[in-house]
């Protein structure tokens, strides 16, 4: 759900016509929506606005600030719940016609990822029983840095292929 200050308000006037403000006119109500970031979630930048756009950090801190400024009430503002989607870009790498020996490839990623990315295997010279085995499963260090390592078997004997791979996460 994409957060812009249109939905925002869209959202506190369909609140205050199903009677949900009790009463108070939305022209006296404001809602400001901040975001802090930090890279190693030890130093933080300041709160600052929320703009629709890109940001990039590893650690996210949203907040809301609701206002009223009715002369005429002394209304508190209780927002019930507040929810926020990140969206990553996806990473891809790929390694093209690389030769896989009998014995099979430790292969490391290119690119850094934060989570452990889909990794998908195609046997360019297959043959029939040809069965695709990972001797070490996809993984990613903390510093984002990882691989796999990869054989192909036919009919359980190590056999040499050429393979392309793809990894794609985030």
């Amino acid at each position: 759900m994409p957060l812009s200050s249109a939905g925002l308000v869209s959202q506190i006037v369909k609140m205050s016509e199903a009677g949900v403000l009790s009463g108070a006119t939305t022209e006296f109500i404001s809602v400001q929506l901040l975001i802090n970031m930090s890279d190693d979630n030890v130093t933080w930048t300041d709160w600052q606005k929320w703009h629709p756009g890109q940001y990039k950090a590893r650690f996210f801190k949203m907040r809301l600030i609701a206002t009223c400024t009715d002369p005429t009430e002394n209304t508190a503002i209780q927002i019930r719940s507040f929810t926020w989607t990140v969206d990553m870009p996806d990473i891809i790498d790929i390694g093209t016609n690389v030769a896989l020996p009998a014995t099979g490839l430790a292969i490391s990623f290119v690119k850094k990822y934060k989570t452990v990315p889909n990794v998908q295997i195609t046997i360019l010279n297959a043959s029939q029983h040809d069965d695709v085995v990972f001797l070490t499963l996809p993984f990613v260090n903390s510093s984002g840095a990882g691989g796999f390592s990869v054989r192909v078997l036919n009919a359980g004997v190590g056999v040499a292929r050429t393979i392309n791979w793809l990894a794609k996460g985030y």
